[in-house]
C-alpha cells in the first residue's frame, strides 16, 4: 500500500510539474505573439 500512495505521489508531483510547464509555455507563447504584432506595426509605420 505504501508503494501505491508514493507512486501516486509521484505521479501527482510531475503533473503538477508539467502543468507549470505548459503554462509558462503558453505565456511565453503570447509574449512572443505581442511582441510580433508591435514590430509588425513599426514596420508599418516605416
Amino acid at each position: 500500500m505504501d508503494e501505491i500512495q508514493g507512486r501516486l505521489k509521484g505521479s501527482r508531483e510531475r503533473v503538477e510539474e508539467l502543468e507549470k510547464h505548459a503554462q509558462n509555455s503558453a505565456s511565453d507563447a503570447l509574449k512572443r505573439e505581442m511582441t510580433v504584432k508591435e514590430s509588425d506595426k513599426e514596420i508599418d509605420q516605416l
